[in-house]
């Protein structure tokens, strides 16, 4: 009898029709960092756990596929930035010609769970402009980025930019430590992709276009995160733990109907879920800026 094998959960293959579009795509992208002065540098596919858990804490290790060598905590890495600062301190890269100029397009891996378009495996192209003071540089990376995305075509594009400094700011202006911060400020992305994602099944459901089971799967996980958060913060409220004010418990009341996604979707109420997704989006929008407010944060869309 043979032996069925199967892909690992959160990965994929790419046929050779696929590869030739996405090393296609790769060359348009290493052109355009290239022409801004950029050189590409490599890293090792696993790291130890200790870089990372350096500057995000001991609370990354769920987040990321942990493995021990040699008596020694790796990690297969999440990200490359880490990696390159890595090289900086072990005197790999020429600080006498600062500012550095670094691009890298590679693999990357998170224990997360897999659901639409967020993968285990999945490349990462990114630069780093080290050793500037000047807030041109900020601006030349933001400017590469436009243009990376004209490159391959992109149009109708929307570029947000934030400043991890001002929200760090701002929580050390309120006396939370280093360690704290990490926690306040990871649920922030989170949040904010939730009410982008969910917003795009809004629009499909309201013009009658159709829902995967992966992404009704997706908008399943996503609606019962909200109502986990709700749960979790009323407990927290009554128990006297939680800053938000009593005028917003009614945010934290859970609509029953979070409980039956795939069966209004599969009966034909998609109306009904259509509203139940605004709704949720609404309480979403309020949950970051009363999350975030008693910190000292206002964050809004």
């Amino acid at each position: 009898m043979s032996r069925r094998f199967r892909l690992p959960r959160g990965t994929r293959d790419f046929a050779p029709e696929e590869m030739a579009k996405r090393s296609y795509a790769e060359r348009l992208i290493r052109r355009v960092f290239e022409r801004y002065g950029f050189q590409q540098v490599q890293t090792p596919i696993f790291e130890t756990f200790a870089l990372f858990a350096l500057r995000s804490g001991e609370e990354i290790r769920s987040k990321m596929f942990v493995f021990t060598v040699d008596g020694e905590e790796m990690v297969l890495r999440p990200e490359v930035t880490a990696a390159v600062c890595r090289m900086i301190s072990m005197g790999e890269l020429d600080l006498s010609k600062k500012p550095l100029r670094l691009y890298y397009v590679g693999q990357c891996y998170r224990y997360e769970e897999p659901q639409a378009g967020r993968y285990r495996e999945f490349w990462q192209a990114g630069v780093e402009l080290m050793g500037s003071p000047n807030p041109e540089a900020d601006a030349e990376v933001i400017a590469l980025a436009v243009d990376v995305i004209r490159e391959l075509g992109i149009k109708g594009f929307e570029l947000r930019v934030g400043d991890m400094r001002v929200i760090r700011g701002l929580l050390s202006d309120s006396g939370v430590p280093e360690e704290a911060q990490n926690r306040v400020i990871g649920p922030l992305d989170v949040l904010g992709s939730s009410v982008d994602k969910l917003t795009l099944y809004v629009d499909r459901l309201k013009s009658g276009g159709e829902l995967t089971e992966e992404e009704l799967a997706d908008l399943s996980r996503r609606l019962d995160d909200l109502r986990l958060w709700k749960e979790e913060e009323y407990r927290r409220m009554a128990s006297g733990e939680s800053k938000l004010p009593p005028s917003l418990e009614p945010l934290l009341e859970v609509d029953p109907r979070v409980y039956t996604v795939k069966e209004l979707y599969k009966s034909g109420r998609r109306g009904e879920l259509a509203e139940l997704v605004e709704n949720s989006i609404r309480d979403l929008k309020e949950a970051q800026k009363a999350r975030w407010v008693y910190y000292g944060i206002e964050y809004e869309e």
